[in-house]
């Protein structure tokens, strides 16, 4: 039996065929990767999978067990055991590929539970039929009671709409380039104070303000490059993997879909994300603020560039949410006030994020994140490299060029006219673009932080003593970041994976954490309490 499966729990692991097994009902295979279910077949005796392949001498659990076993180590190379997990669910339940992507949608989806700053807002970017609204959907599915989804939203909805969206995803289908301003206030203020006339009760036309609070996730997906500029800057803008590499995953595993009944193993799946989105939702009530000590190391290794001031926030809230995730997990420092003010009632803890978060953090951004600091998104940066080589060319010479079409090639440069890229200039009644220069730098982050550096700033934070510092057994291999991670703004992104070592079992109630396995023990935090479906809703 596996170094994981020794936690304790309510219906233990058992060996198929073997002693103690139950035969009966369905059962998730650990030997598979904790994502297959087989289930007990009466007349052969045997747990077999949809597809009749046996499970005789593997690794089972039942559903409905008090623990969730994260493996010890990751299928992901350059990422911690507990994102790979988490990444593994979603992909059991029907995604391929697009690892950073899943796992930067997920982390948007929890910093709904943290205050406003922290929020995120990611579009996904691709061409049409990429697969760019499955992955948003699926991705969000856990998150549903709390997603507000819409086809299309109006200034004059927004002024209108009632309520608060604290709290809640945004999920607009699709960017259209005529987005009302109001989203943007909402995005970056939380907050939207609308001055209108409406007639009171006497039938007199009077103004009044209304008033829409919380800044809302925002998620959406765009074809082509017809985005605002102002917009653009506020968002993560996530680019679908349109490599043919991709495109044969997608087909096999399609055909593999149409050749097979389902397997019914999504319900589980989504629930274990549901347990760790309770965690989160549980914890974030109590979060003051996530505290990066290591953050002022980063200085030097980040270009000193105008995008850089809202780019920098994108990158630490990143590592914030990763090390937010953790700690509800029961995985990172935090430190929590002793006396607690009226006014500060629920609000009394800072979680602490480690130099491990950082390069989680950097994984999911990929080194296509680098275009996106310079605002280069989808094949932007493909036509302004054309257009340096080919100056005064016309959108029917890039389009020849790049191989798409004349019309998305005129709003590829038209966007970089907006951005500052390039010039536009009509010549015998056709415009002609000229590249303006664009600096290449290069964005390397590392950091080193260690426990006693730990204790030291939290005295500096704390002088008073007003405050107690809790280090989890299992934080302690956060400190460590094993390499110095370099990005260069114009490299492109590599998904290399690995194969997965290890199991997965999803069950009911505890995590077991990644790092604790690294080093060897088997602590649990307290149970997750099952979701009801008042919770779910509207939480």
């Amino acid at each position: 039996m596996s170094e994981q499966s020794t936690v304790e729990t309510t219906k233990p692991v058992f060996i198929a065929g073997g002693e103690g097994d139950p035969k009966q009902g369905m059962a998730l295979c650990l030997t598979c990767g904790g994502t297959k279910i087989a289930k007990y077949q009466e007349a052969t005796k045997t747990w077999i999978y949809v597809d009749g392949t046996s499970h005789t001498g593997h690794e089972l659990t039942l559903p409905g067990q008090d623990t969730i076993t994260i493996p010890s180590e990751s299928h992901i190379q350059g990422l911690t055991p507990l994102l790979s997990y988490i990444i593994k669910q979603y992909q059991g339940m029907g995604l391929v590929g697009e690892e950073r992507n899943i796992a930067q949608l997920f982390l948007t989806g929890i910093t709904r539970h943290l205050p406003a700053k922290y929020r995120r807002h990611v579009i996904f970017q691709g061409e049409s039929g990429t697969g760019k609204t499955k992955i948003a959907r699926t991705g969000l599915k856990p998150f549903w009671g709390d997603v507000e989804n819409y086809t299309r939203i109006t200034g004059a909805g927004l002024d209108r709409k009632e309520g608060s969206l604290d709290g809640k995803i945004l999920f607009l289908e699709q960017i259209e380039g005529s987005e009302p301003g109001q989203l943007k206030y909402l995005m970056t203020e939380g907050s939207l104070t609308i001055l209108v006339a409406d007639r009171d009760s006497s039938g007199r036309i009077v103004s009044h303000a209304h008033q829409l609070k919380g800044e809302p996730v925002v998620v959406s997906t765009l074809v082509g490059a017809v985005i605002d500029a102002q917009l653009l800057n506020r968002v993560s803008t996530l680019e679908i993997d349109e490599s043919t590499q991709q495109t044969e995953r997608i087909t096999r595993h399609k055909l593999q879909q149409w050749s097979n009944i389902d397997s019914e193993q999504e319900p589980p799946l989504l629930r274990t994300i549901q347990q760790i989105d309770e965690k989160c939702w549980e914890l974030g009530k109590h979060v003051k603020e996530v505290k990066i000590p290591f953050a002022t190391q980063l200085e030097e290794g980040l270009p000193k560039i105008l995008a850089m001031r809202r780019a920098t926030d994108r990158i630490l809230s990143l590592v914030s949410a990763i090390a937010f995730v953790k700690a509800a997990l029961g995985m990172r420092p935090q430190a929590k006030l002793k006396e607690v003010k009226l006014e500060q009632l629920n609000r009394y803890m800072y979680v602490i994020a480690l130099p491990e978060d950082l390069t989680d953090a950097l994984y999911c951004l990929g080194e296509a994140f680098s275009d996106s600091l310079t605002y280069f998104f989808g094949r932007s940066k493909q036509i302004y490299e054309e257009l340096c080589k080919n100056p005064c060319a016309s959108s029917r010479d890039i389009a020849q060029i790049t191989k798409i079409s004349q019309n998305r090639a005129r709003e590829y440069l038209n966007s970089l006219v907006d951005l500052g890229y390039a010039t536009k200039t009509k010549d015998k009644g056709i415009y002609r673009y000229e590249p303006k220069p664009h600096d290449n730098t290069t964005l390397k982050l590392q950091a080193t932080y260690t426990e006693a550096e730990l204790q030291q700033w939290f005295q500096q934070q704390f002088p008073n003593n007003d405050a107690e510092l809790v280090i989890p057994a299992e934080a302690k291999t956060g400190f460590d970041l094993p390499r110095p991670v370099q990005v260069c703004l114009e490299s492109e992104p590599n998904l290399t994976t690995v194969e997965k070592t290890g199991h997965e079992t999803v069950t009911d109630g505890k995590v077991v954490p990644d790092t604790a396995l690294e080093t060897g023990t088997n602590d649990t935090v307290p149970d997750i309490a099952p979701l009801k479906p008042d919770d779910v809703k509207g939480r």
